[in-house]
């Protein structure tokens, strides 16, 4: 094989590694992990672990693909994702619709015959709401965000189901705590790539509210108050309860902006 080839081979691997949105997969793989841990306590294995951050790992890699294979023609149209594999001509919706096919298939298979039925079942319901729910609902409704958020918050229950083999308070527990967490993450992003999604014709709440008064009806975000790092942010009786979490929220958008890729490398 000719040093070309060999570096155009490489490079298609890499297009394909891309396609599987490698650092949302890190993400989700981590949340899974941290549900097995809370529910293992004494029962707790390695190989279980392993097995689960595995399947998990394929399913998110899966939804991945076939999300950017669902999504192509908006891709097209903003600045941030138009030089993915698929729009970018790079791979073919064909070649990319098998491979996320093949590896969300894969997941579901795996995670049943090395963990438990119950996490099987909910990385299908993940994929399929992911899928099925939520990319076309970024279509028409500024809710898409919320309705997001609940295949976001199910890996832990998955991980949770792992362990325990039932959804029990703890694993719903981390599924809210996880599902609140990301409303402020999401619309911080969708805030910042606001005119992305009006020129792609996503109707996200950022894009709808364009005064922010009701996606960030406390200004943080408008205003630019990265307050985290301001003093007397956290000075007893200095600001509400609200102001100081909003100010959190908008230091972890400063942290992700300042990440190698920027925050669209956590966006989904």
């Amino acid at each position: 094989m000719s040093a070309t080839a060999s570096l155009l081979n490489r490079s298609r691997w890499g297009d394909f590694y891309e396609l599987t949105k490698p650092r949302i997969v890190f993400l989700v793989v981590v949340a899974a992990a941290i549900g097995y841990l809370a529910g293992a306590q004494e029962s707790f294995s390695w190989s279980a672990l392993l097995h689960l951050a595995v399947g998990t790992g394929l399913a998110g890699a899966g939804a991945g693909a076939l999300n950017q294979v669902l999504e192509r023609d908006v891709d097209r149209r903003m600045r941030r994702t138009r030089s993915r594999p698929i729009p970018a001509g790079r791979i073919t919706p064909l070649e990319g619709g098998a491979f996320g096919a093949a590896l969300a298939a894969s997941s579901i298979i795996y995670l049943l015959v090395t963990t438990h039925p119950l996490t099987a079942l909910l990385a299908a319901l993940t994929i399929g709401l992911y899928l099925f729910v939520y990319t076309p609902s970024k279509r028409y409704t500024p809710l898409s965000t919320v309705i997001g958020a609940v295949p976001g918050a199910m890996p832990p229950l998955g991980g949770w189901a792992a362990a325990t083999g039932q959804l029990s308070a703890g694993g719903w527990t981390l599924f809210a705590i996880l599902f609140l967490w990301q409303l402020p993450h999401f619309l911080a992003i969708a805030w910042m790539f606001r005119e992305d999604y009006a020129q792609a014709g996503f109707p996200m709440l950022p894009v709808v509210d364009p005064s922010g008064s009701i996606t960030d009806p406390t200004g943080g975000l408008r205003d630019g108050d990265f307050g985290p790092h301001q003093p007397g942010s956290f000075a007893p009786g200095g600001h509400g309860v609200a102001v100081r979490v909003r100010r959190l929220c908008a230091g972890g958008l400063f942290l992700l902006e300042q990440s190698p890729n920027g925050p669209e490398a956590y966006c989904c």
